[in-house]
Formats: structure tokens, sequence, C-alpha cells
């Protein structure tokens, strides 16, 4: 559902779809994804690969991890805004440093990334993970709690990720 309704053909998510009539329908101006949205649906398609071992999902995951990195991404001091540039309704681009109820974007992305650099065996994964965790490292070292879910990325990042093969006939 996600894949044929939310997720355009330019590889960025739509925020939210509506029920028409006999199937789903968009409204004429959606509202594009923000860093969260793409962050967790990343993180769904991984698990959705590490389920199935279907191909599939992991290129949909990194293919947005891309289209995250390319909208949202800060070059100068690493991690991720919670919106685009050059969005004319937002005034302030902030990135949150506080995973509450719900996990930051930055700390949600970390975690992707780790996996996606073990996966792919692509360092550049790797350097943004490494990139991300250096932009929060004050708020960590201060106060270490406002960050669980990124702290949960680092031991990831740093003790790597620990694979196990099950050989035999997908159907035994």
């Amino acid at each position: 559902f996600l894949e044929k309704y939310l997720y355009t053909s330019e590889g960025t998510l739509i925020r939210s779809i509506y029920k028409g009539p006999d199937h789903p329908i968009q409204i004429s101006e959606p509202v594009h994804g923000f860093a969260d949205d793409y962050a967790f649906v990343i993180r769904g398609f991984l698990d959705l690969h590490m389920a199935l071992q279907d191909e599939h999902w992991l290129q949909l995951a990194y293919n947005l991890q891309k289209k995250m990195d390319s909208l949202f991404w800060d070059e100068t001091e690493g991690a991720y805004y919670q919106s685009p540039a050059g969005d004319p309704h937002i005034m302030i681009r902030l990135k949150e440093d506080q995973d509450g109820a719900e996990p930051t974007s930055s700390s949600v992305a970390v975690e992707n990334l780790v996996r996606l650099g073990a996966l792919l065996d692509d360092a550049t994964c790797m350097e943004k993970a490494r990139k991300t965790l250096s932009a929060f490292k004050d708020r960590i070292d201060k106060i270490p709690v406002a960050l669980t879910e990124m702290l949960c990325g680092f031991m990831m990042y740093n003790h790597g990720l620990t694979e196990v093969s099950v050989a035999g006939r997908r159907n035994s």
C-alpha cells in the first residue's frame, strides 16, 4: 500500500492519503514526508528485508535513504533536519535532539545507516552514521537519557551487527 500510494515516482514520500469512493486518492497538493516519515519507513523496509530476505525491500530502503540524505542532511554539521530546504512554510529548520515517545529522525537514521552500511558494505552510510553521532556528541555526553534511541545506534555503530546465516530451503 505504502509503495503503491505514498511513494512517488521521484522516490519521495507522501505523508497522507485519503479514502476515495473505490480507491485511495491524493489531494491536489499532497503533503510531502518529513524526516521522521523517511526514517521510520526505511526502518520498516529494512525489517521487511530481514524477515522476508527479499532484496526488493533492501533496495527500497537504500533508495529512500539516499532521498532522505538529499532532502534533510546537514552538509555542514551532520545529522538530519526535520524539514527539507526551501519549504516556504517552514521558517526555521530544526533538528530534534530528544527521543521521547517517538525517537528523532536522526536517532532512527543512525541505526538505519549502520544496517545499510553493514548489509551493503557501504562506507558512505557508515560515515553519515558517524557524523550524525558526532553532531549530537555534547547532548549525549551531558544528558544521555535524552537520546536513548541514538545510544542504541551508537552501540550498533561501535560493536557492529551480529550476522547469522541459516542454510536450507525456504519451505523446510
